[in-house]
This record gives C-alpha cells, structure tokens and sequence, in this order.
C-alpha cells in the first residue's frame, strides 16, 4: 500500500477516478466527496492499492467555522466498500482499519507541525458507534479523545439551517492551551444536550 497527501503531493488524474468511481455507487453520502475545497485542508492523505484510493480522509481547517487553531480530524472519511470491516470485532484495532492506520498519524502530524492547539472529530448520528471509533483510534494511534456531552453545530453561524450540522464531537488537545481554545471557539456553538448515555 501507498499513502499520499494530496495536499503535499496533489494526483489530480487518480482523484478524479476516484470521485468517477464513488458517483457510480449508491453511496448515500457521496455528496460529501464530489465538491471538496482541498484549499481548506492542512493534510489530505489518501491509500493507495493497485492504483486505486481505498481510503481517505483530511485535517480540515476553516476559521471561519471553528476560529483559530482548532481544525477537524479525519474529516471527510471514505473507506472502498470493498475494504469496509463489518461484523463482530468491528473495532478491535490492527491494520486492516485503513484510516486510524494510515491517514490519520499524517494528520496529527501535520496538525502538530501547524501549531493547532486542539482537533475535533464529529458524527451525525450513532453515538455508540462513535464511541467505538473513538476507542479505536486510541488503539491504533494512541491517541485520546473526549467526547463532549453536548452536540455542536459543527458548519458556524453562516450554515445553521444546513442538514447535518448538529453533530456529536470528540476532542483531542495538543497544546496546553487546546481547552481554552476550545472553549472559547466552540461554546457558541452548542445546540442540543446531550441524551444519550454510553454504556
């Protein structure tokens, strides 16, 4: 396998057939891939296998969503249905989950080397399995996140009546100032209490 950040090192040639690829399946969230800003991203690493993308994901940054410092992790994420893990011991860790493995330590890198106090990672809905994923990414990358008990309005002010917006959230701070950046950039952007319990 290969991993390449777009962003670094842009294959405009296989990005196009890739989205060609993904406009062909009944992929309810294509839309999500075909009109993406590569300009917004820090890190864009995608992976390779027989000269196709299986997987990608990026470390989007927009201040004028989230302000200053603060960017979304694995933002984006697309795995090929071919390579998707299903059944029991769905998150146990290992290689064979293809975004905590490889696209991820790029972006936190990436993330490190910008100066970012915090990431965030978010999720429409299934807050189960956000937890589950959380808990992955601690296996595979040895990282922490928190998942806040409350769900955010993750576009800004400029796309409140969008759907999705509303989103549960997970944080990870890199800096000791990454709280207060966090606070002080997304408070404002609290709309619903958290219901749910995580058992």
């Amino acid at each position: 396998m290969q991993v390449i950040d777009l962003i670094v090192d842009p294959h405009d040639q296989l990005w196009k057939d890739t989205i060609d690829y993904i406009n062909g399946t009944d992929d309810q969230l294509k839309s999500n891939y075909t009109d993406i800003k590569f300009n917004e991203f820090l890190s864009f690493p995608v992976v390779v296998e027989n000269n196709r993308v299986i997987c990608f994901s990026g470390l989007h940054y927009n201040e004028r969503r989230w302000g200053k410092n603060l960017a979304r992790f694995s933002s984006r994420m697309w795995i090929h249905p071919d390579y998707r893990i299903k059944g029991i011991g769905k998150f146990t860790g290992g290689t064979k989950f293809l975004n905590s493995t490889y696209c991820l330590p790029i972006q936190i890198k990436k993330a490190k080397e910008a100066g970012l106090d915090s990431v965030f990672i978010s999720r429409e809905h299934n807050l189960i399995g956000f937890a589950q994923y959380i808990d992955l990414i601690k296996i595979n990358c040895n990282l922490n996140f928190d998942i806040k008990p409350n769900r955010y309005n993750v576009c800004g002010y400029t796309f409140d009546e969008q759907e999705g917006c509303v989103q549960y959230v997970a944080v990870h701070h890199l800096t000791d100032m990454g709280h207060e950046t966090w606070i002080r950039n997304m408070t404002k952007h609290v709309v619903i209490n958290q219901t749910e319990i995580i058992n």
